[in-house]
């Protein structure tokens, strides 16, 4: 597994952990796919590599998470658009969700399937642009908005494109 390579796991279709992730029918298969990849030779924090399986783990936790707190009808994504994206004048940012296994809407994958017009990517970049606050209030956590921006030296993850960045050969 190299390191430097972001983006290494995304789009190979010759990658049966790929494959199975991706072509998956309903969360339950989705989420088998996506433990196949097995764990990285690097510790958590160390690299930066993306794959969209692990936005969808994240997606499902906070979304379980959610519902242990509040309850069963606890919606991730209704309180992102409620708490987020409705107090920065986004009416309601629709996205795709991955079938349950009877086929009723299950999570939003937050890693892709957003549908968002113009108006909604400047009103979340700015949102990330003022580290996480909007007219006055802080929708979001403003160190860990920082660090996400890499708004930090320090705390960007090494990558071939963040080094050539560094290296100005962009």
């Amino acid at each position: 597994a190299d390191a430097q390579v972001t983006f290494a796991d995304e789009g190979d279709e010759s990658n049966p952990h790929w494959y199975a992730f991706n072509y998956a029918r309903n969360i339950d298969r989705r989420l088998e796919g996506a433990f196949s990849f097995g764990n990285y030779p690097w510790g958590p924090g160390e690299v930066m590599r993306y794959n969209s399986s692990h936005t969808l783990v994240l997606a499902v936790a906070m979304d379980n998470f959610l519902k242990t707190r509040e309850g069963p009808e606890a919606d991730l994504w209704e309180r992102l658009n409620e708490e987020v994206y409705q107090p920065i004048g986004i009416r309601w940012l629709p996205s795709m969700r991955i079938p349950l296994r009877g086929g009723e809407p299950g999570p939003v994958p937050l890693g892709w399937g957003l549908i968002m017009n113009p108006h909604d990517v400047s009103r979340i970049a700015a949102l990330l642009h003022n580290q996480g606050e909007f007219d006055g209030q802080q929708l979001l956590h403003r160190e860990r908005t920082i660090a996400a921006m890499r708004q930090q030296q320090e705390s960007a993850y090494p990558t071939a494109e963040f080094t050539q960045l560094k290296a100005g050969s962009w």
